[in-house]
């Protein structure tokens, strides 16, 4: 009988899983190995596949990428390694070094000067905090104030924000923070992410994988040796589930799993916090880049006493600006009318001199563009942070259930949090998934060639 996997999510995570079960078992079966192939069902709740993965088109018809943007690290990335290897067309790649960067203070924030000599003074204590303490871990506002420095203070807290996405430097682990070598830019595709979607979209349903979208998975029990997924539209029975959902949407208790999967899932919960980010997307006039001969992808950071704005310009080349708010005004933001938020980012604007970004409302070409994750009951989070002393774990096996996605990535090096990070969980929960499977086809084959009586 054929084994019934339920994926639920059909983000990088999910499609990656199934393109891991389904080039295992052909693997499998080309070694001499008795072995079904699955039924593969993966159930989202959204009506686009790709999860925070998603490309939209602004009123002018640029593309943006609502959520994941960059393969971090460039081509030695090995998501987008992993990505060439099987000759995806990802279309025209381009490259965003990150080096172009603007800083500017206001509201009596710390100087620009100051900012850089409190993050090396802020990483050399780390350093010897590790020196000392090798197997702990330490939160940054702890970190901080060790420094007893007011200026180092506000300056982790302001990194908090705007580069963790959380609101307190307490809930920043050190370790997470220092120990994800990949920065910011990398590579990106100018066709948008959905490009690798659906390359990976097409592999997927090469496996037989049949994606279900607007299917809200409500409950997931255990009947017997069975699982019983009940969604708004019918119930699926399975062999195995593997949950992608993310950290917000899990600990949301949107989708009710039973106590035993719960009290194992909870303490896991526990350490991580959602990250909270949104894009806020302002088409202007190509002229009004060319006039102030602003390059592409060229970084702005707007701090002031009560936040840290990120400014993205030209994002590959494309004539806007993307405005990130991070941790509570993320929530701020999604909350609030269209037209107020219009405002105060144009105002915003005006207040950079260098590049000179004034006259921005005189020279909109469209309407903002400004995504939700933060308050989209399906996500509630853009990424997950760890709480320090906490350590990332892989995939969390219970059973045959598995919980995956950005947040179950161990290795630092593997970007946890980030599209490359849900890659590496979903490989991995896919190749747990495909060890059991292989062991019961075994185990039903000894069974089949038994003795036979006479």
């Amino acid at each position: 009988m054929r084994a019934h996997i339920v994926i639920i999510g059909a983000g990088i995570s999910g499609l990656t899983a199934a393109i891991t079960i389904g080039e295992g078992v052909d693997k499998l079966i080309a070694a001499g190995e008795t072995i079904a192939r699955p039924e593969m069902t993966l159930l989202d709740a959204a009506d686009w596949i790709g999860g925070r993965a998603r490309t939209d088109e602004l009123s002018t018809g640029v593309s943006v990428d609502a959520g994941a943007h960059w393969f971090h690290g460039g081509a030695r990335n090995p998501f987008y390694k992993w990505a060439c290897d099987r000759h995806y067309d990802l279309g025209p790649i381009g490259i965003d070094t990150a080096t172009r960067r603007f800083n500017v203070s206001v509201e009596g924030a710390v100087a620009p000067e100051q900012r850089e000599w409190a993050m090396n003074r802020l990483y050399e204590m780390y350093a010897i905090w590790k020196a000392q303490h090798r197997d702990e871990d330490v939160s940054l506002r702890q970190l901080a104030d060790m420094s007893k420095s007011r200026v180092i203070v506000a300056v982790a807290e302001e990194r908090a924000n705007n580069w963790m996405a959380v609101d307190s430097a307490a809930k920043v682990s050190s370790d997470e923070f220092w120990g994800d070598d990949a920065g910011s830019g990398g590579m990106q595709l100018q066709d948008g992410i959905e490009k690798l979607i659906a390359a990976m979209t097409n592999e997927a349903r090469y496996y037989k994988a049949d994606i279900q979208l607007r299917r809200i998975v409500q409950t997931v029990r255990k009947a017997g040796k069975h699982f019983v997924v009940v969604t708004d539209k019918d119930t699926v029975e399975a062999d195995y589930v593997l949950s992608t959902l993310s950290v917000g949407a899990l600990k949301s208790h949107g989708v009710r799993f039973d106590k035993s999967a719960r009290s194992q899932l909870d303490p896991v919960l526990a350490g991580v916090t959602a990250a909270k980010m949104t894009k806020i997307f302002v088409p202007l006039r190509p002229e009004f880049f060319a006039e102030r001969n602003i390059a592409p992808d060229t970084f702005v950071t707007i701090y002031e006493q009560r936040h840290a704005w990120l400014l993205h310009l030209r994002t590959d080349g494309k004539p806007l600006v993307t405005i990130f708010a991070s941790g509570a005004m993320s929530d701020l933001v999604e909350q609030s009318h269209y037209a107020d938020i219009e405002n105060q980012m144009l105002d915003l604007l005006d207040r950079v001199g260098e590049p000179d970004l004034s006259g921005a409302r005189n020279n909109l070409e469209g309407r903002f563009h400004i995504t939700d994750w933060t308050t989209n009951p399906n996500f509630l989070a853009a990424y997950s942070a760890m709480l320090p002393g906490v350590k990332r774990r892989n995939p969390l096996v219970i059973g045959n259930l598995v919980f995956a996605g950005e947040a179950f990535v161990q290795d630092l090096k593997k970007s946890p949090s980030q599209m490359t990070g849900a890659w590496e969980s979903g490989r991995i929960a896919g190749k747990k998934i495909l060890t059991k499977l292989a062991l019961e086809a075994r185990r039903a084959s000894e069974v089949g060639s038994g003795p036979q009586s006479s």
